[in-house]
């Protein structure tokens, strides 16, 4: 007389070769989600700096509100008027501080820096400058400042 087992039996070497091959691709697909989600990640970051320093290098080309403001009366930084920067606005910014400023411009973590030079000199310097930054951004761009071509340099960082 024969006896057989009527027992299945689940745990045999195709199950483990089944489960190993299962959790491999498990931990394939977790490893490209988390390296998807970091950069997604990078590039919004990216991009909000982007953002903020076009924000902060415009204001060199525009009026802003009211467009002969005054330090008490400030509620929008721009520091031009007729196309052409203001040299009195440029000397109320050293006056308003740099707190109040970049609570005016609302930046966000970022801090700013301005460099304006022409041919020869350094026409102003605000902000503080980045010693030791980890994310660096800058533009570069010119204006009019005493009927003189100038470049103004834009510098945010975190």
């Amino acid at each position: 007389m024969i006896y057989t087992s009527t027992k299945g039996q689940a745990i045999t070497y195709d199950f483990f070769m089944a489960m190993a091959i299962f959790f491999i691709i498990l931990v394939i697909i977790f490893s490209y989600w988390a390296y998807s989600l970091k950069e997604i990640e990078e590039t919004r970051a990216k991009e909000e700096a982007f953002d903020s320093l076009l924000k902060a290098s415009q204001v060199w080309f525009k009026e802003g509100y009211p467009v002969y403001w005054s330090n008490e009366t400030v509620v929008e930084i721009g520091l031009a008027n007729d196309r052409k920067i203001n040299r009195t606005k440029v000397e109320l910014l050293n006056d308003l501080g740099y707190q109040k400023f970049l609570s005016l411009m609302n930046l966000g973590m970022f801090n700013v820096f301005y460099n304006v030079t022409n041919e020869t000199s350094v026409v102003l310097e605000f902000g503080n400058p980045p010693i030791s930054a980890n994310n660096i951004y800058r533009i570069e761009r010119v204006g009019v400042l005493d009927n003189q071509a100038v470049k103004v340099e834009t510098i945010i960082w975190t």
